[in-house]
């Protein structure tokens, strides 16, 4: 965490965004980065007290489908592929929840996921 703030020191409070893999995703990191203003976003394998994976509406959800959780401009995303794929982002736009065209292997022949969720 230390690294990240050091490296984004100059652009502090100038409303950057900041895009990052995995290793540098955490719900302490982001919520400093926005304190200084600097908004982030990043996929990330997230602590089970965001999204307890034996938790009943995780366990249900089916490929395509998706659940989000908030707190304050904090967003945690969670949409099932073959394994689920989490986002954490204090960046509010692109938000909104469209629809989403795939294809999907079903029994050797591909089909046409339209997921609506």
């Amino acid at each position: 965490m230390r690294v990240v703030l050091n490296l984004t020191e100059p652009y502090a409070h100038k409303g950057y965004r900041l895009f990052v893999d995995n290793w540098y995703t955490s719900v302490t990191l982001f919520l400093e980065l926005e304190r200084r203003d600097i908004l982030a976003c990043g996929r990330k394998f997230l602590p089970k007290e965001i999204v307890y994976q034996q938790n009943e509406q995780v366990k249900r959800l089916k490929r395509g489908d998706s659940l989000f959780r908030q707190s304050g401009n904090l967003v945690c995303c969670i949409w099932k592929d073959k394994k689920p794929v989490h986002l954490l982002s204090t960046i509010p736009e692109g938000l909104e929840i469209g629809q989403v065209e795939g294809r999907l292997r079903s029994e050797g022949r591909q089909r046409l996921l339209n997921s609506q969720n």
